[in-house]
């Protein structure tokens, strides 16, 4: 099933809006999933730098609660769809360059970036 744009919009403003709210809370395991999920959203709609970007932030907010996609197959599942994805519009060596200045951003940069 294909998502339409308005589906992206609309899937897009939700994941903001969850962001939002595991901020204030500052739930690490949500934030994680969150910006995941925005990581997705952006590599569909062609922005995988962008996508290997906040899958990096989301990998050191994972760290940070050492849990690698807290055994989540259903996680671990899109986690490798979008990875694919970035590779692929990337190539290798972008996809990590992108990933790495993911990972060392600080979790509060993390969330502004996965806002922008």
């Amino acid at each position: 099933m294909a998502m339409g744009r308005g589906d992206i919009v609309e899937a897009r403003e939700l994941a903001t809006s969850s962001l939002r709210i595991k901020e204030k809370f500052n739930d690490l395991l949500g934030i994680a999933v969150s910006v995941e999920l925005l990581a997705l959203i952006s590599v569909v709609t062609g922005s995988a730098s962008n996508a290997a970007l906040l899958l990096g932030g989301a990998d050191r907010v994972r760290q940070s609660i050492g849990l690698p996609l807290f055994g989540s197959a259903n996680l671990a599942a899109s986690h490798n769809q979008c990875v694919a994805l970035c590779r692929q519009a990337l190539g290798p060596e972008q996809y990590e360059e992108h990933f790495s200045r993911g990972a060392a951003m600080t979790v509060p940069s993390v969330v502004a970036a996965a806002q922008s």
